[in-house]
């Protein structure tokens, strides 16, 4: 078993998921955002196929703008132009894992630069089999343009104060690139539709991670209580084996991108919902962007104090 099976061990999950995300949530708190996430999203794809039958055909054969790495990054930095704000332009490198890795390693990472080195910015991409290259596109975005290259060398030019690179920011870091990842379907040629079924089917995977994180190192599921979880969804015996095996050996480690980015998309509704037709994306993003990496309730406290000027 995880944490969940340990003395004080749910106890410590919670601190443990509260430093990972950055979020106040309590456990409880997280669970219900997830379950609606999860929900939610459910509900829009099933209304999406209702009003468009051939729908779900469409995304089991959509074909991404392209598979090659460099030419991808260079086409997100471009599209990004209209909901990002500019950043001067960046020397990076786009570089293989070695084939003794790809067993081991995601497929993809940025490698981040050292803080007073804003060109020294490497991509690594993991040519495992088990990572086809035709999906490659969305992991670009949230490694490279909008993702963590741009946010990383973004928040570089800002000049933070050197003791902001000290705190641990994974919710902030994560939640970013995972919100990058999932807007790249809006960059990539698709049809809105198709982009939005598209999104909501990753969001519901991540918050099915998550609720298998909490209910594995906070409730103290077993192998098969995760089996049922995820057989309830679909997904074969032998999957959810693997899925638990990885979550009971590293605590905390989905987290940060499924309660990251629901953080953003919760501020990012709050903002709509105050500003109404005078809401931008561009301002949106460069208000998060220029505040940096921090913790969610202080992101809200400031983005709260500019809302009530009628502005972001």
């Amino acid at each position: 078993k995880g944490l969940g099976g340990l003395p004080d061990g749910p106890e410590y999950f919670e601190a443990l998921a509260q430093y990972e995300t950055g979020s106040s949530k309590t456990i409880k708190q997280m669970k219900k955002r997830l379950t609606s996430a999860v929900k939610t999203a459910l509900i829009n794809m099933s209304a999406a196929q209702l009003a468009n039958p051939d729908l779900y055909d469409e995304y089991s054969s959509l074909k991404f703008p392209t598979s090659d790495p460099t030419e991808g990054l260079e086409l997100l930095k471009e599209a990004i132009k209209q909901d990002f704000p500019a950043l001067a332009d960046v020397d990076y490198s786009v570089k293989y894992v070695h084939k003794s890795l790809q067993g081991y390693l995601s497929p993809a990472m940025y490698l981040v630069p050292p803080f007073d080195d804003r060109t020294n910015n490497n991509i690594y991409i993991n040519q495992n089999p088990a990572y086809p290259m035709d999906d490659i596109f969305t992991t670009l975005a949230h490694e490279g343009y909008p993702g963590h290259l741009y946010q990383n060398v973004y928040y570089l030019d800002t000049s933070p104060n050197p003791i902001r690179h000290l705190l641990r920011t994974g919710g902030y870091t994560e939640g970013w690139g995972t919100y990058a990842e999932l807007y790249s379907y809006q960059l990539a040629g698709l049809s809105d539709e198709l982009a939005a079924f598209c999104q909501n089917n990753q969001i519901t995977i991540l918050s099915l991670y998550g609720l298998t994180e909490i209910g594995v190192h906070s409730e103290g599921w077993d192998e098969k209580a995760a089996i049922n979880f995820w057989q309830d969804y679909g997904i074969d015996k032998d999957t959810a084996v693997e899925i638990y095996d990885d979550i009971v050996a590293e605590p905390g480690a989905y987290l940060p991108y499924c309660i990251g980015y629901l953080e953003f998309a919760d501020l990012r509704d709050k903002a709509k919902s105050a500003l109404g037709e005078s809401f931008s994306y561009k301002d949106f993003h460069t208000f998060l962007l220029d505040i940096g990496p921090a913790p969610f309730d202080i992101i809200e406290k400031y983005m709260d104090a500019r809302l009530e000027k009628g502005m972001l």
